[in-house]
């Protein structure tokens, strides 16, 4: 028996019997479900998520804008302040009126009030920089965490199996400028010299540790050579990888995230 598409444009599609289980939603017909399949994520689910990225995100810019905004003042206080050295002097006058007039009581005294002033600002901006290292870092993990779990789960992960894989991609992949890279020495081994990607990691994965992955029911067909062509369900020009090895779905990882392959389980429950 064929899978049952999630989603279908007409009922048309759909066996004459099994159409009571779909529901309008949206201009299209969607698979009534009891419950939520493995590795689902809801939309709200994803929402919160992507709402502590942005949190964090934006406590990364206030909190440089006021490292932005403590830097020139750490630059007037190297050697001497402005505006302490002008305390410190006023202090000087009234000393001398005391009858405090030794060059060295006078620069202890300039010292003491200039370190006294900028003791302050410097401690603000070493706090600041902590912070913001500190929040960074967090951000950079949760979308570490966000675009590894995605492909992860479109491969077969198993959600349990995350934090795992998510550590090892720690030791391949680092976040700049809001985005998973490969780090400076990880390549890829299909393509020489090119940065290893996302997908290409997850193959190995599923070979390296492939108790975190879904197990194969069979052999599946070949999409490129047009298996499942025909099916209910497939877009224009979609074709169907049945019951896939952890190596078949390594080879076609792209071609599965970008929708041109449906991987299909025949013995899915």
């Amino acid at each position: 028996m064929a899978a049952l598409p999630p989603v279908v444009e007409s009922l048309d599609k759909v066996a004459e019997p099994l159409r009571q289980y779909y529901e309008q939603k949206d201009g299209k017909f969607q698979l009534l479900l009891d419950g939520s399949p493995v590795g689902f994520v809801t939309v709200a689910d994803h929402a919160v998520q992507l709402g502590k990225v942005v949190e964090f995100r934006d406590n990364n810019v206030k909190l440089m804008k006021e490292v932005e905004e403590l830097r020139p003042l750490k630059v007037k206080t190297e050697g001497l302040d402005i505006d302490a050295a002008r305390l410190a002097l006023t202090e000087v006058t009234e000393l001398k009126k005391k009858g405090v007039t030794k060059p060295d009581d006078i620069t202890t005294l300039v010292t003491s009030a200039v370190n006294a002033a900028v003791a302050p600002l410097k401690e603000q901006i070493t706090q600041s920089n902590a912070t913001l290292v500190a929040e960074r870092k967090r951000a950079d993990d949760q979308t570490l965490r966000s675009t590894i779990g995605e492909k992860f789960s479109k491969v077969g992960g198993i959600p349990s199996a995350l934090d795992f894989i998510v550590t090892k991609a720690s030791d391949a992949f680092e976040v700049k400028d809001g985005r998973v890279t490969a780090k400076s020495n990880k390549f890829s081994s299909v393509k020489p010299g090119d940065p290893l990607d996302v997908e290409e990691w997850l193959a190995g994965q599923m070979k390296e540790s492939d108790f975190a992955f879904k197990p194969s029911g069979g052999s599946g067909a070949d999409p490129a050579r047009g298996g499942g062509r025909g099916e209910p369900g497939l877009r224009p020009g979609q074709t169907i990888l049945r019951d896939p090895t952890p190596a078949q779905l390594g080879e076609f990882s792209s071609d599965i995230l970008k929708g041109k392959v449906k991987v299909v389980y025949s013995n899915a429950s």
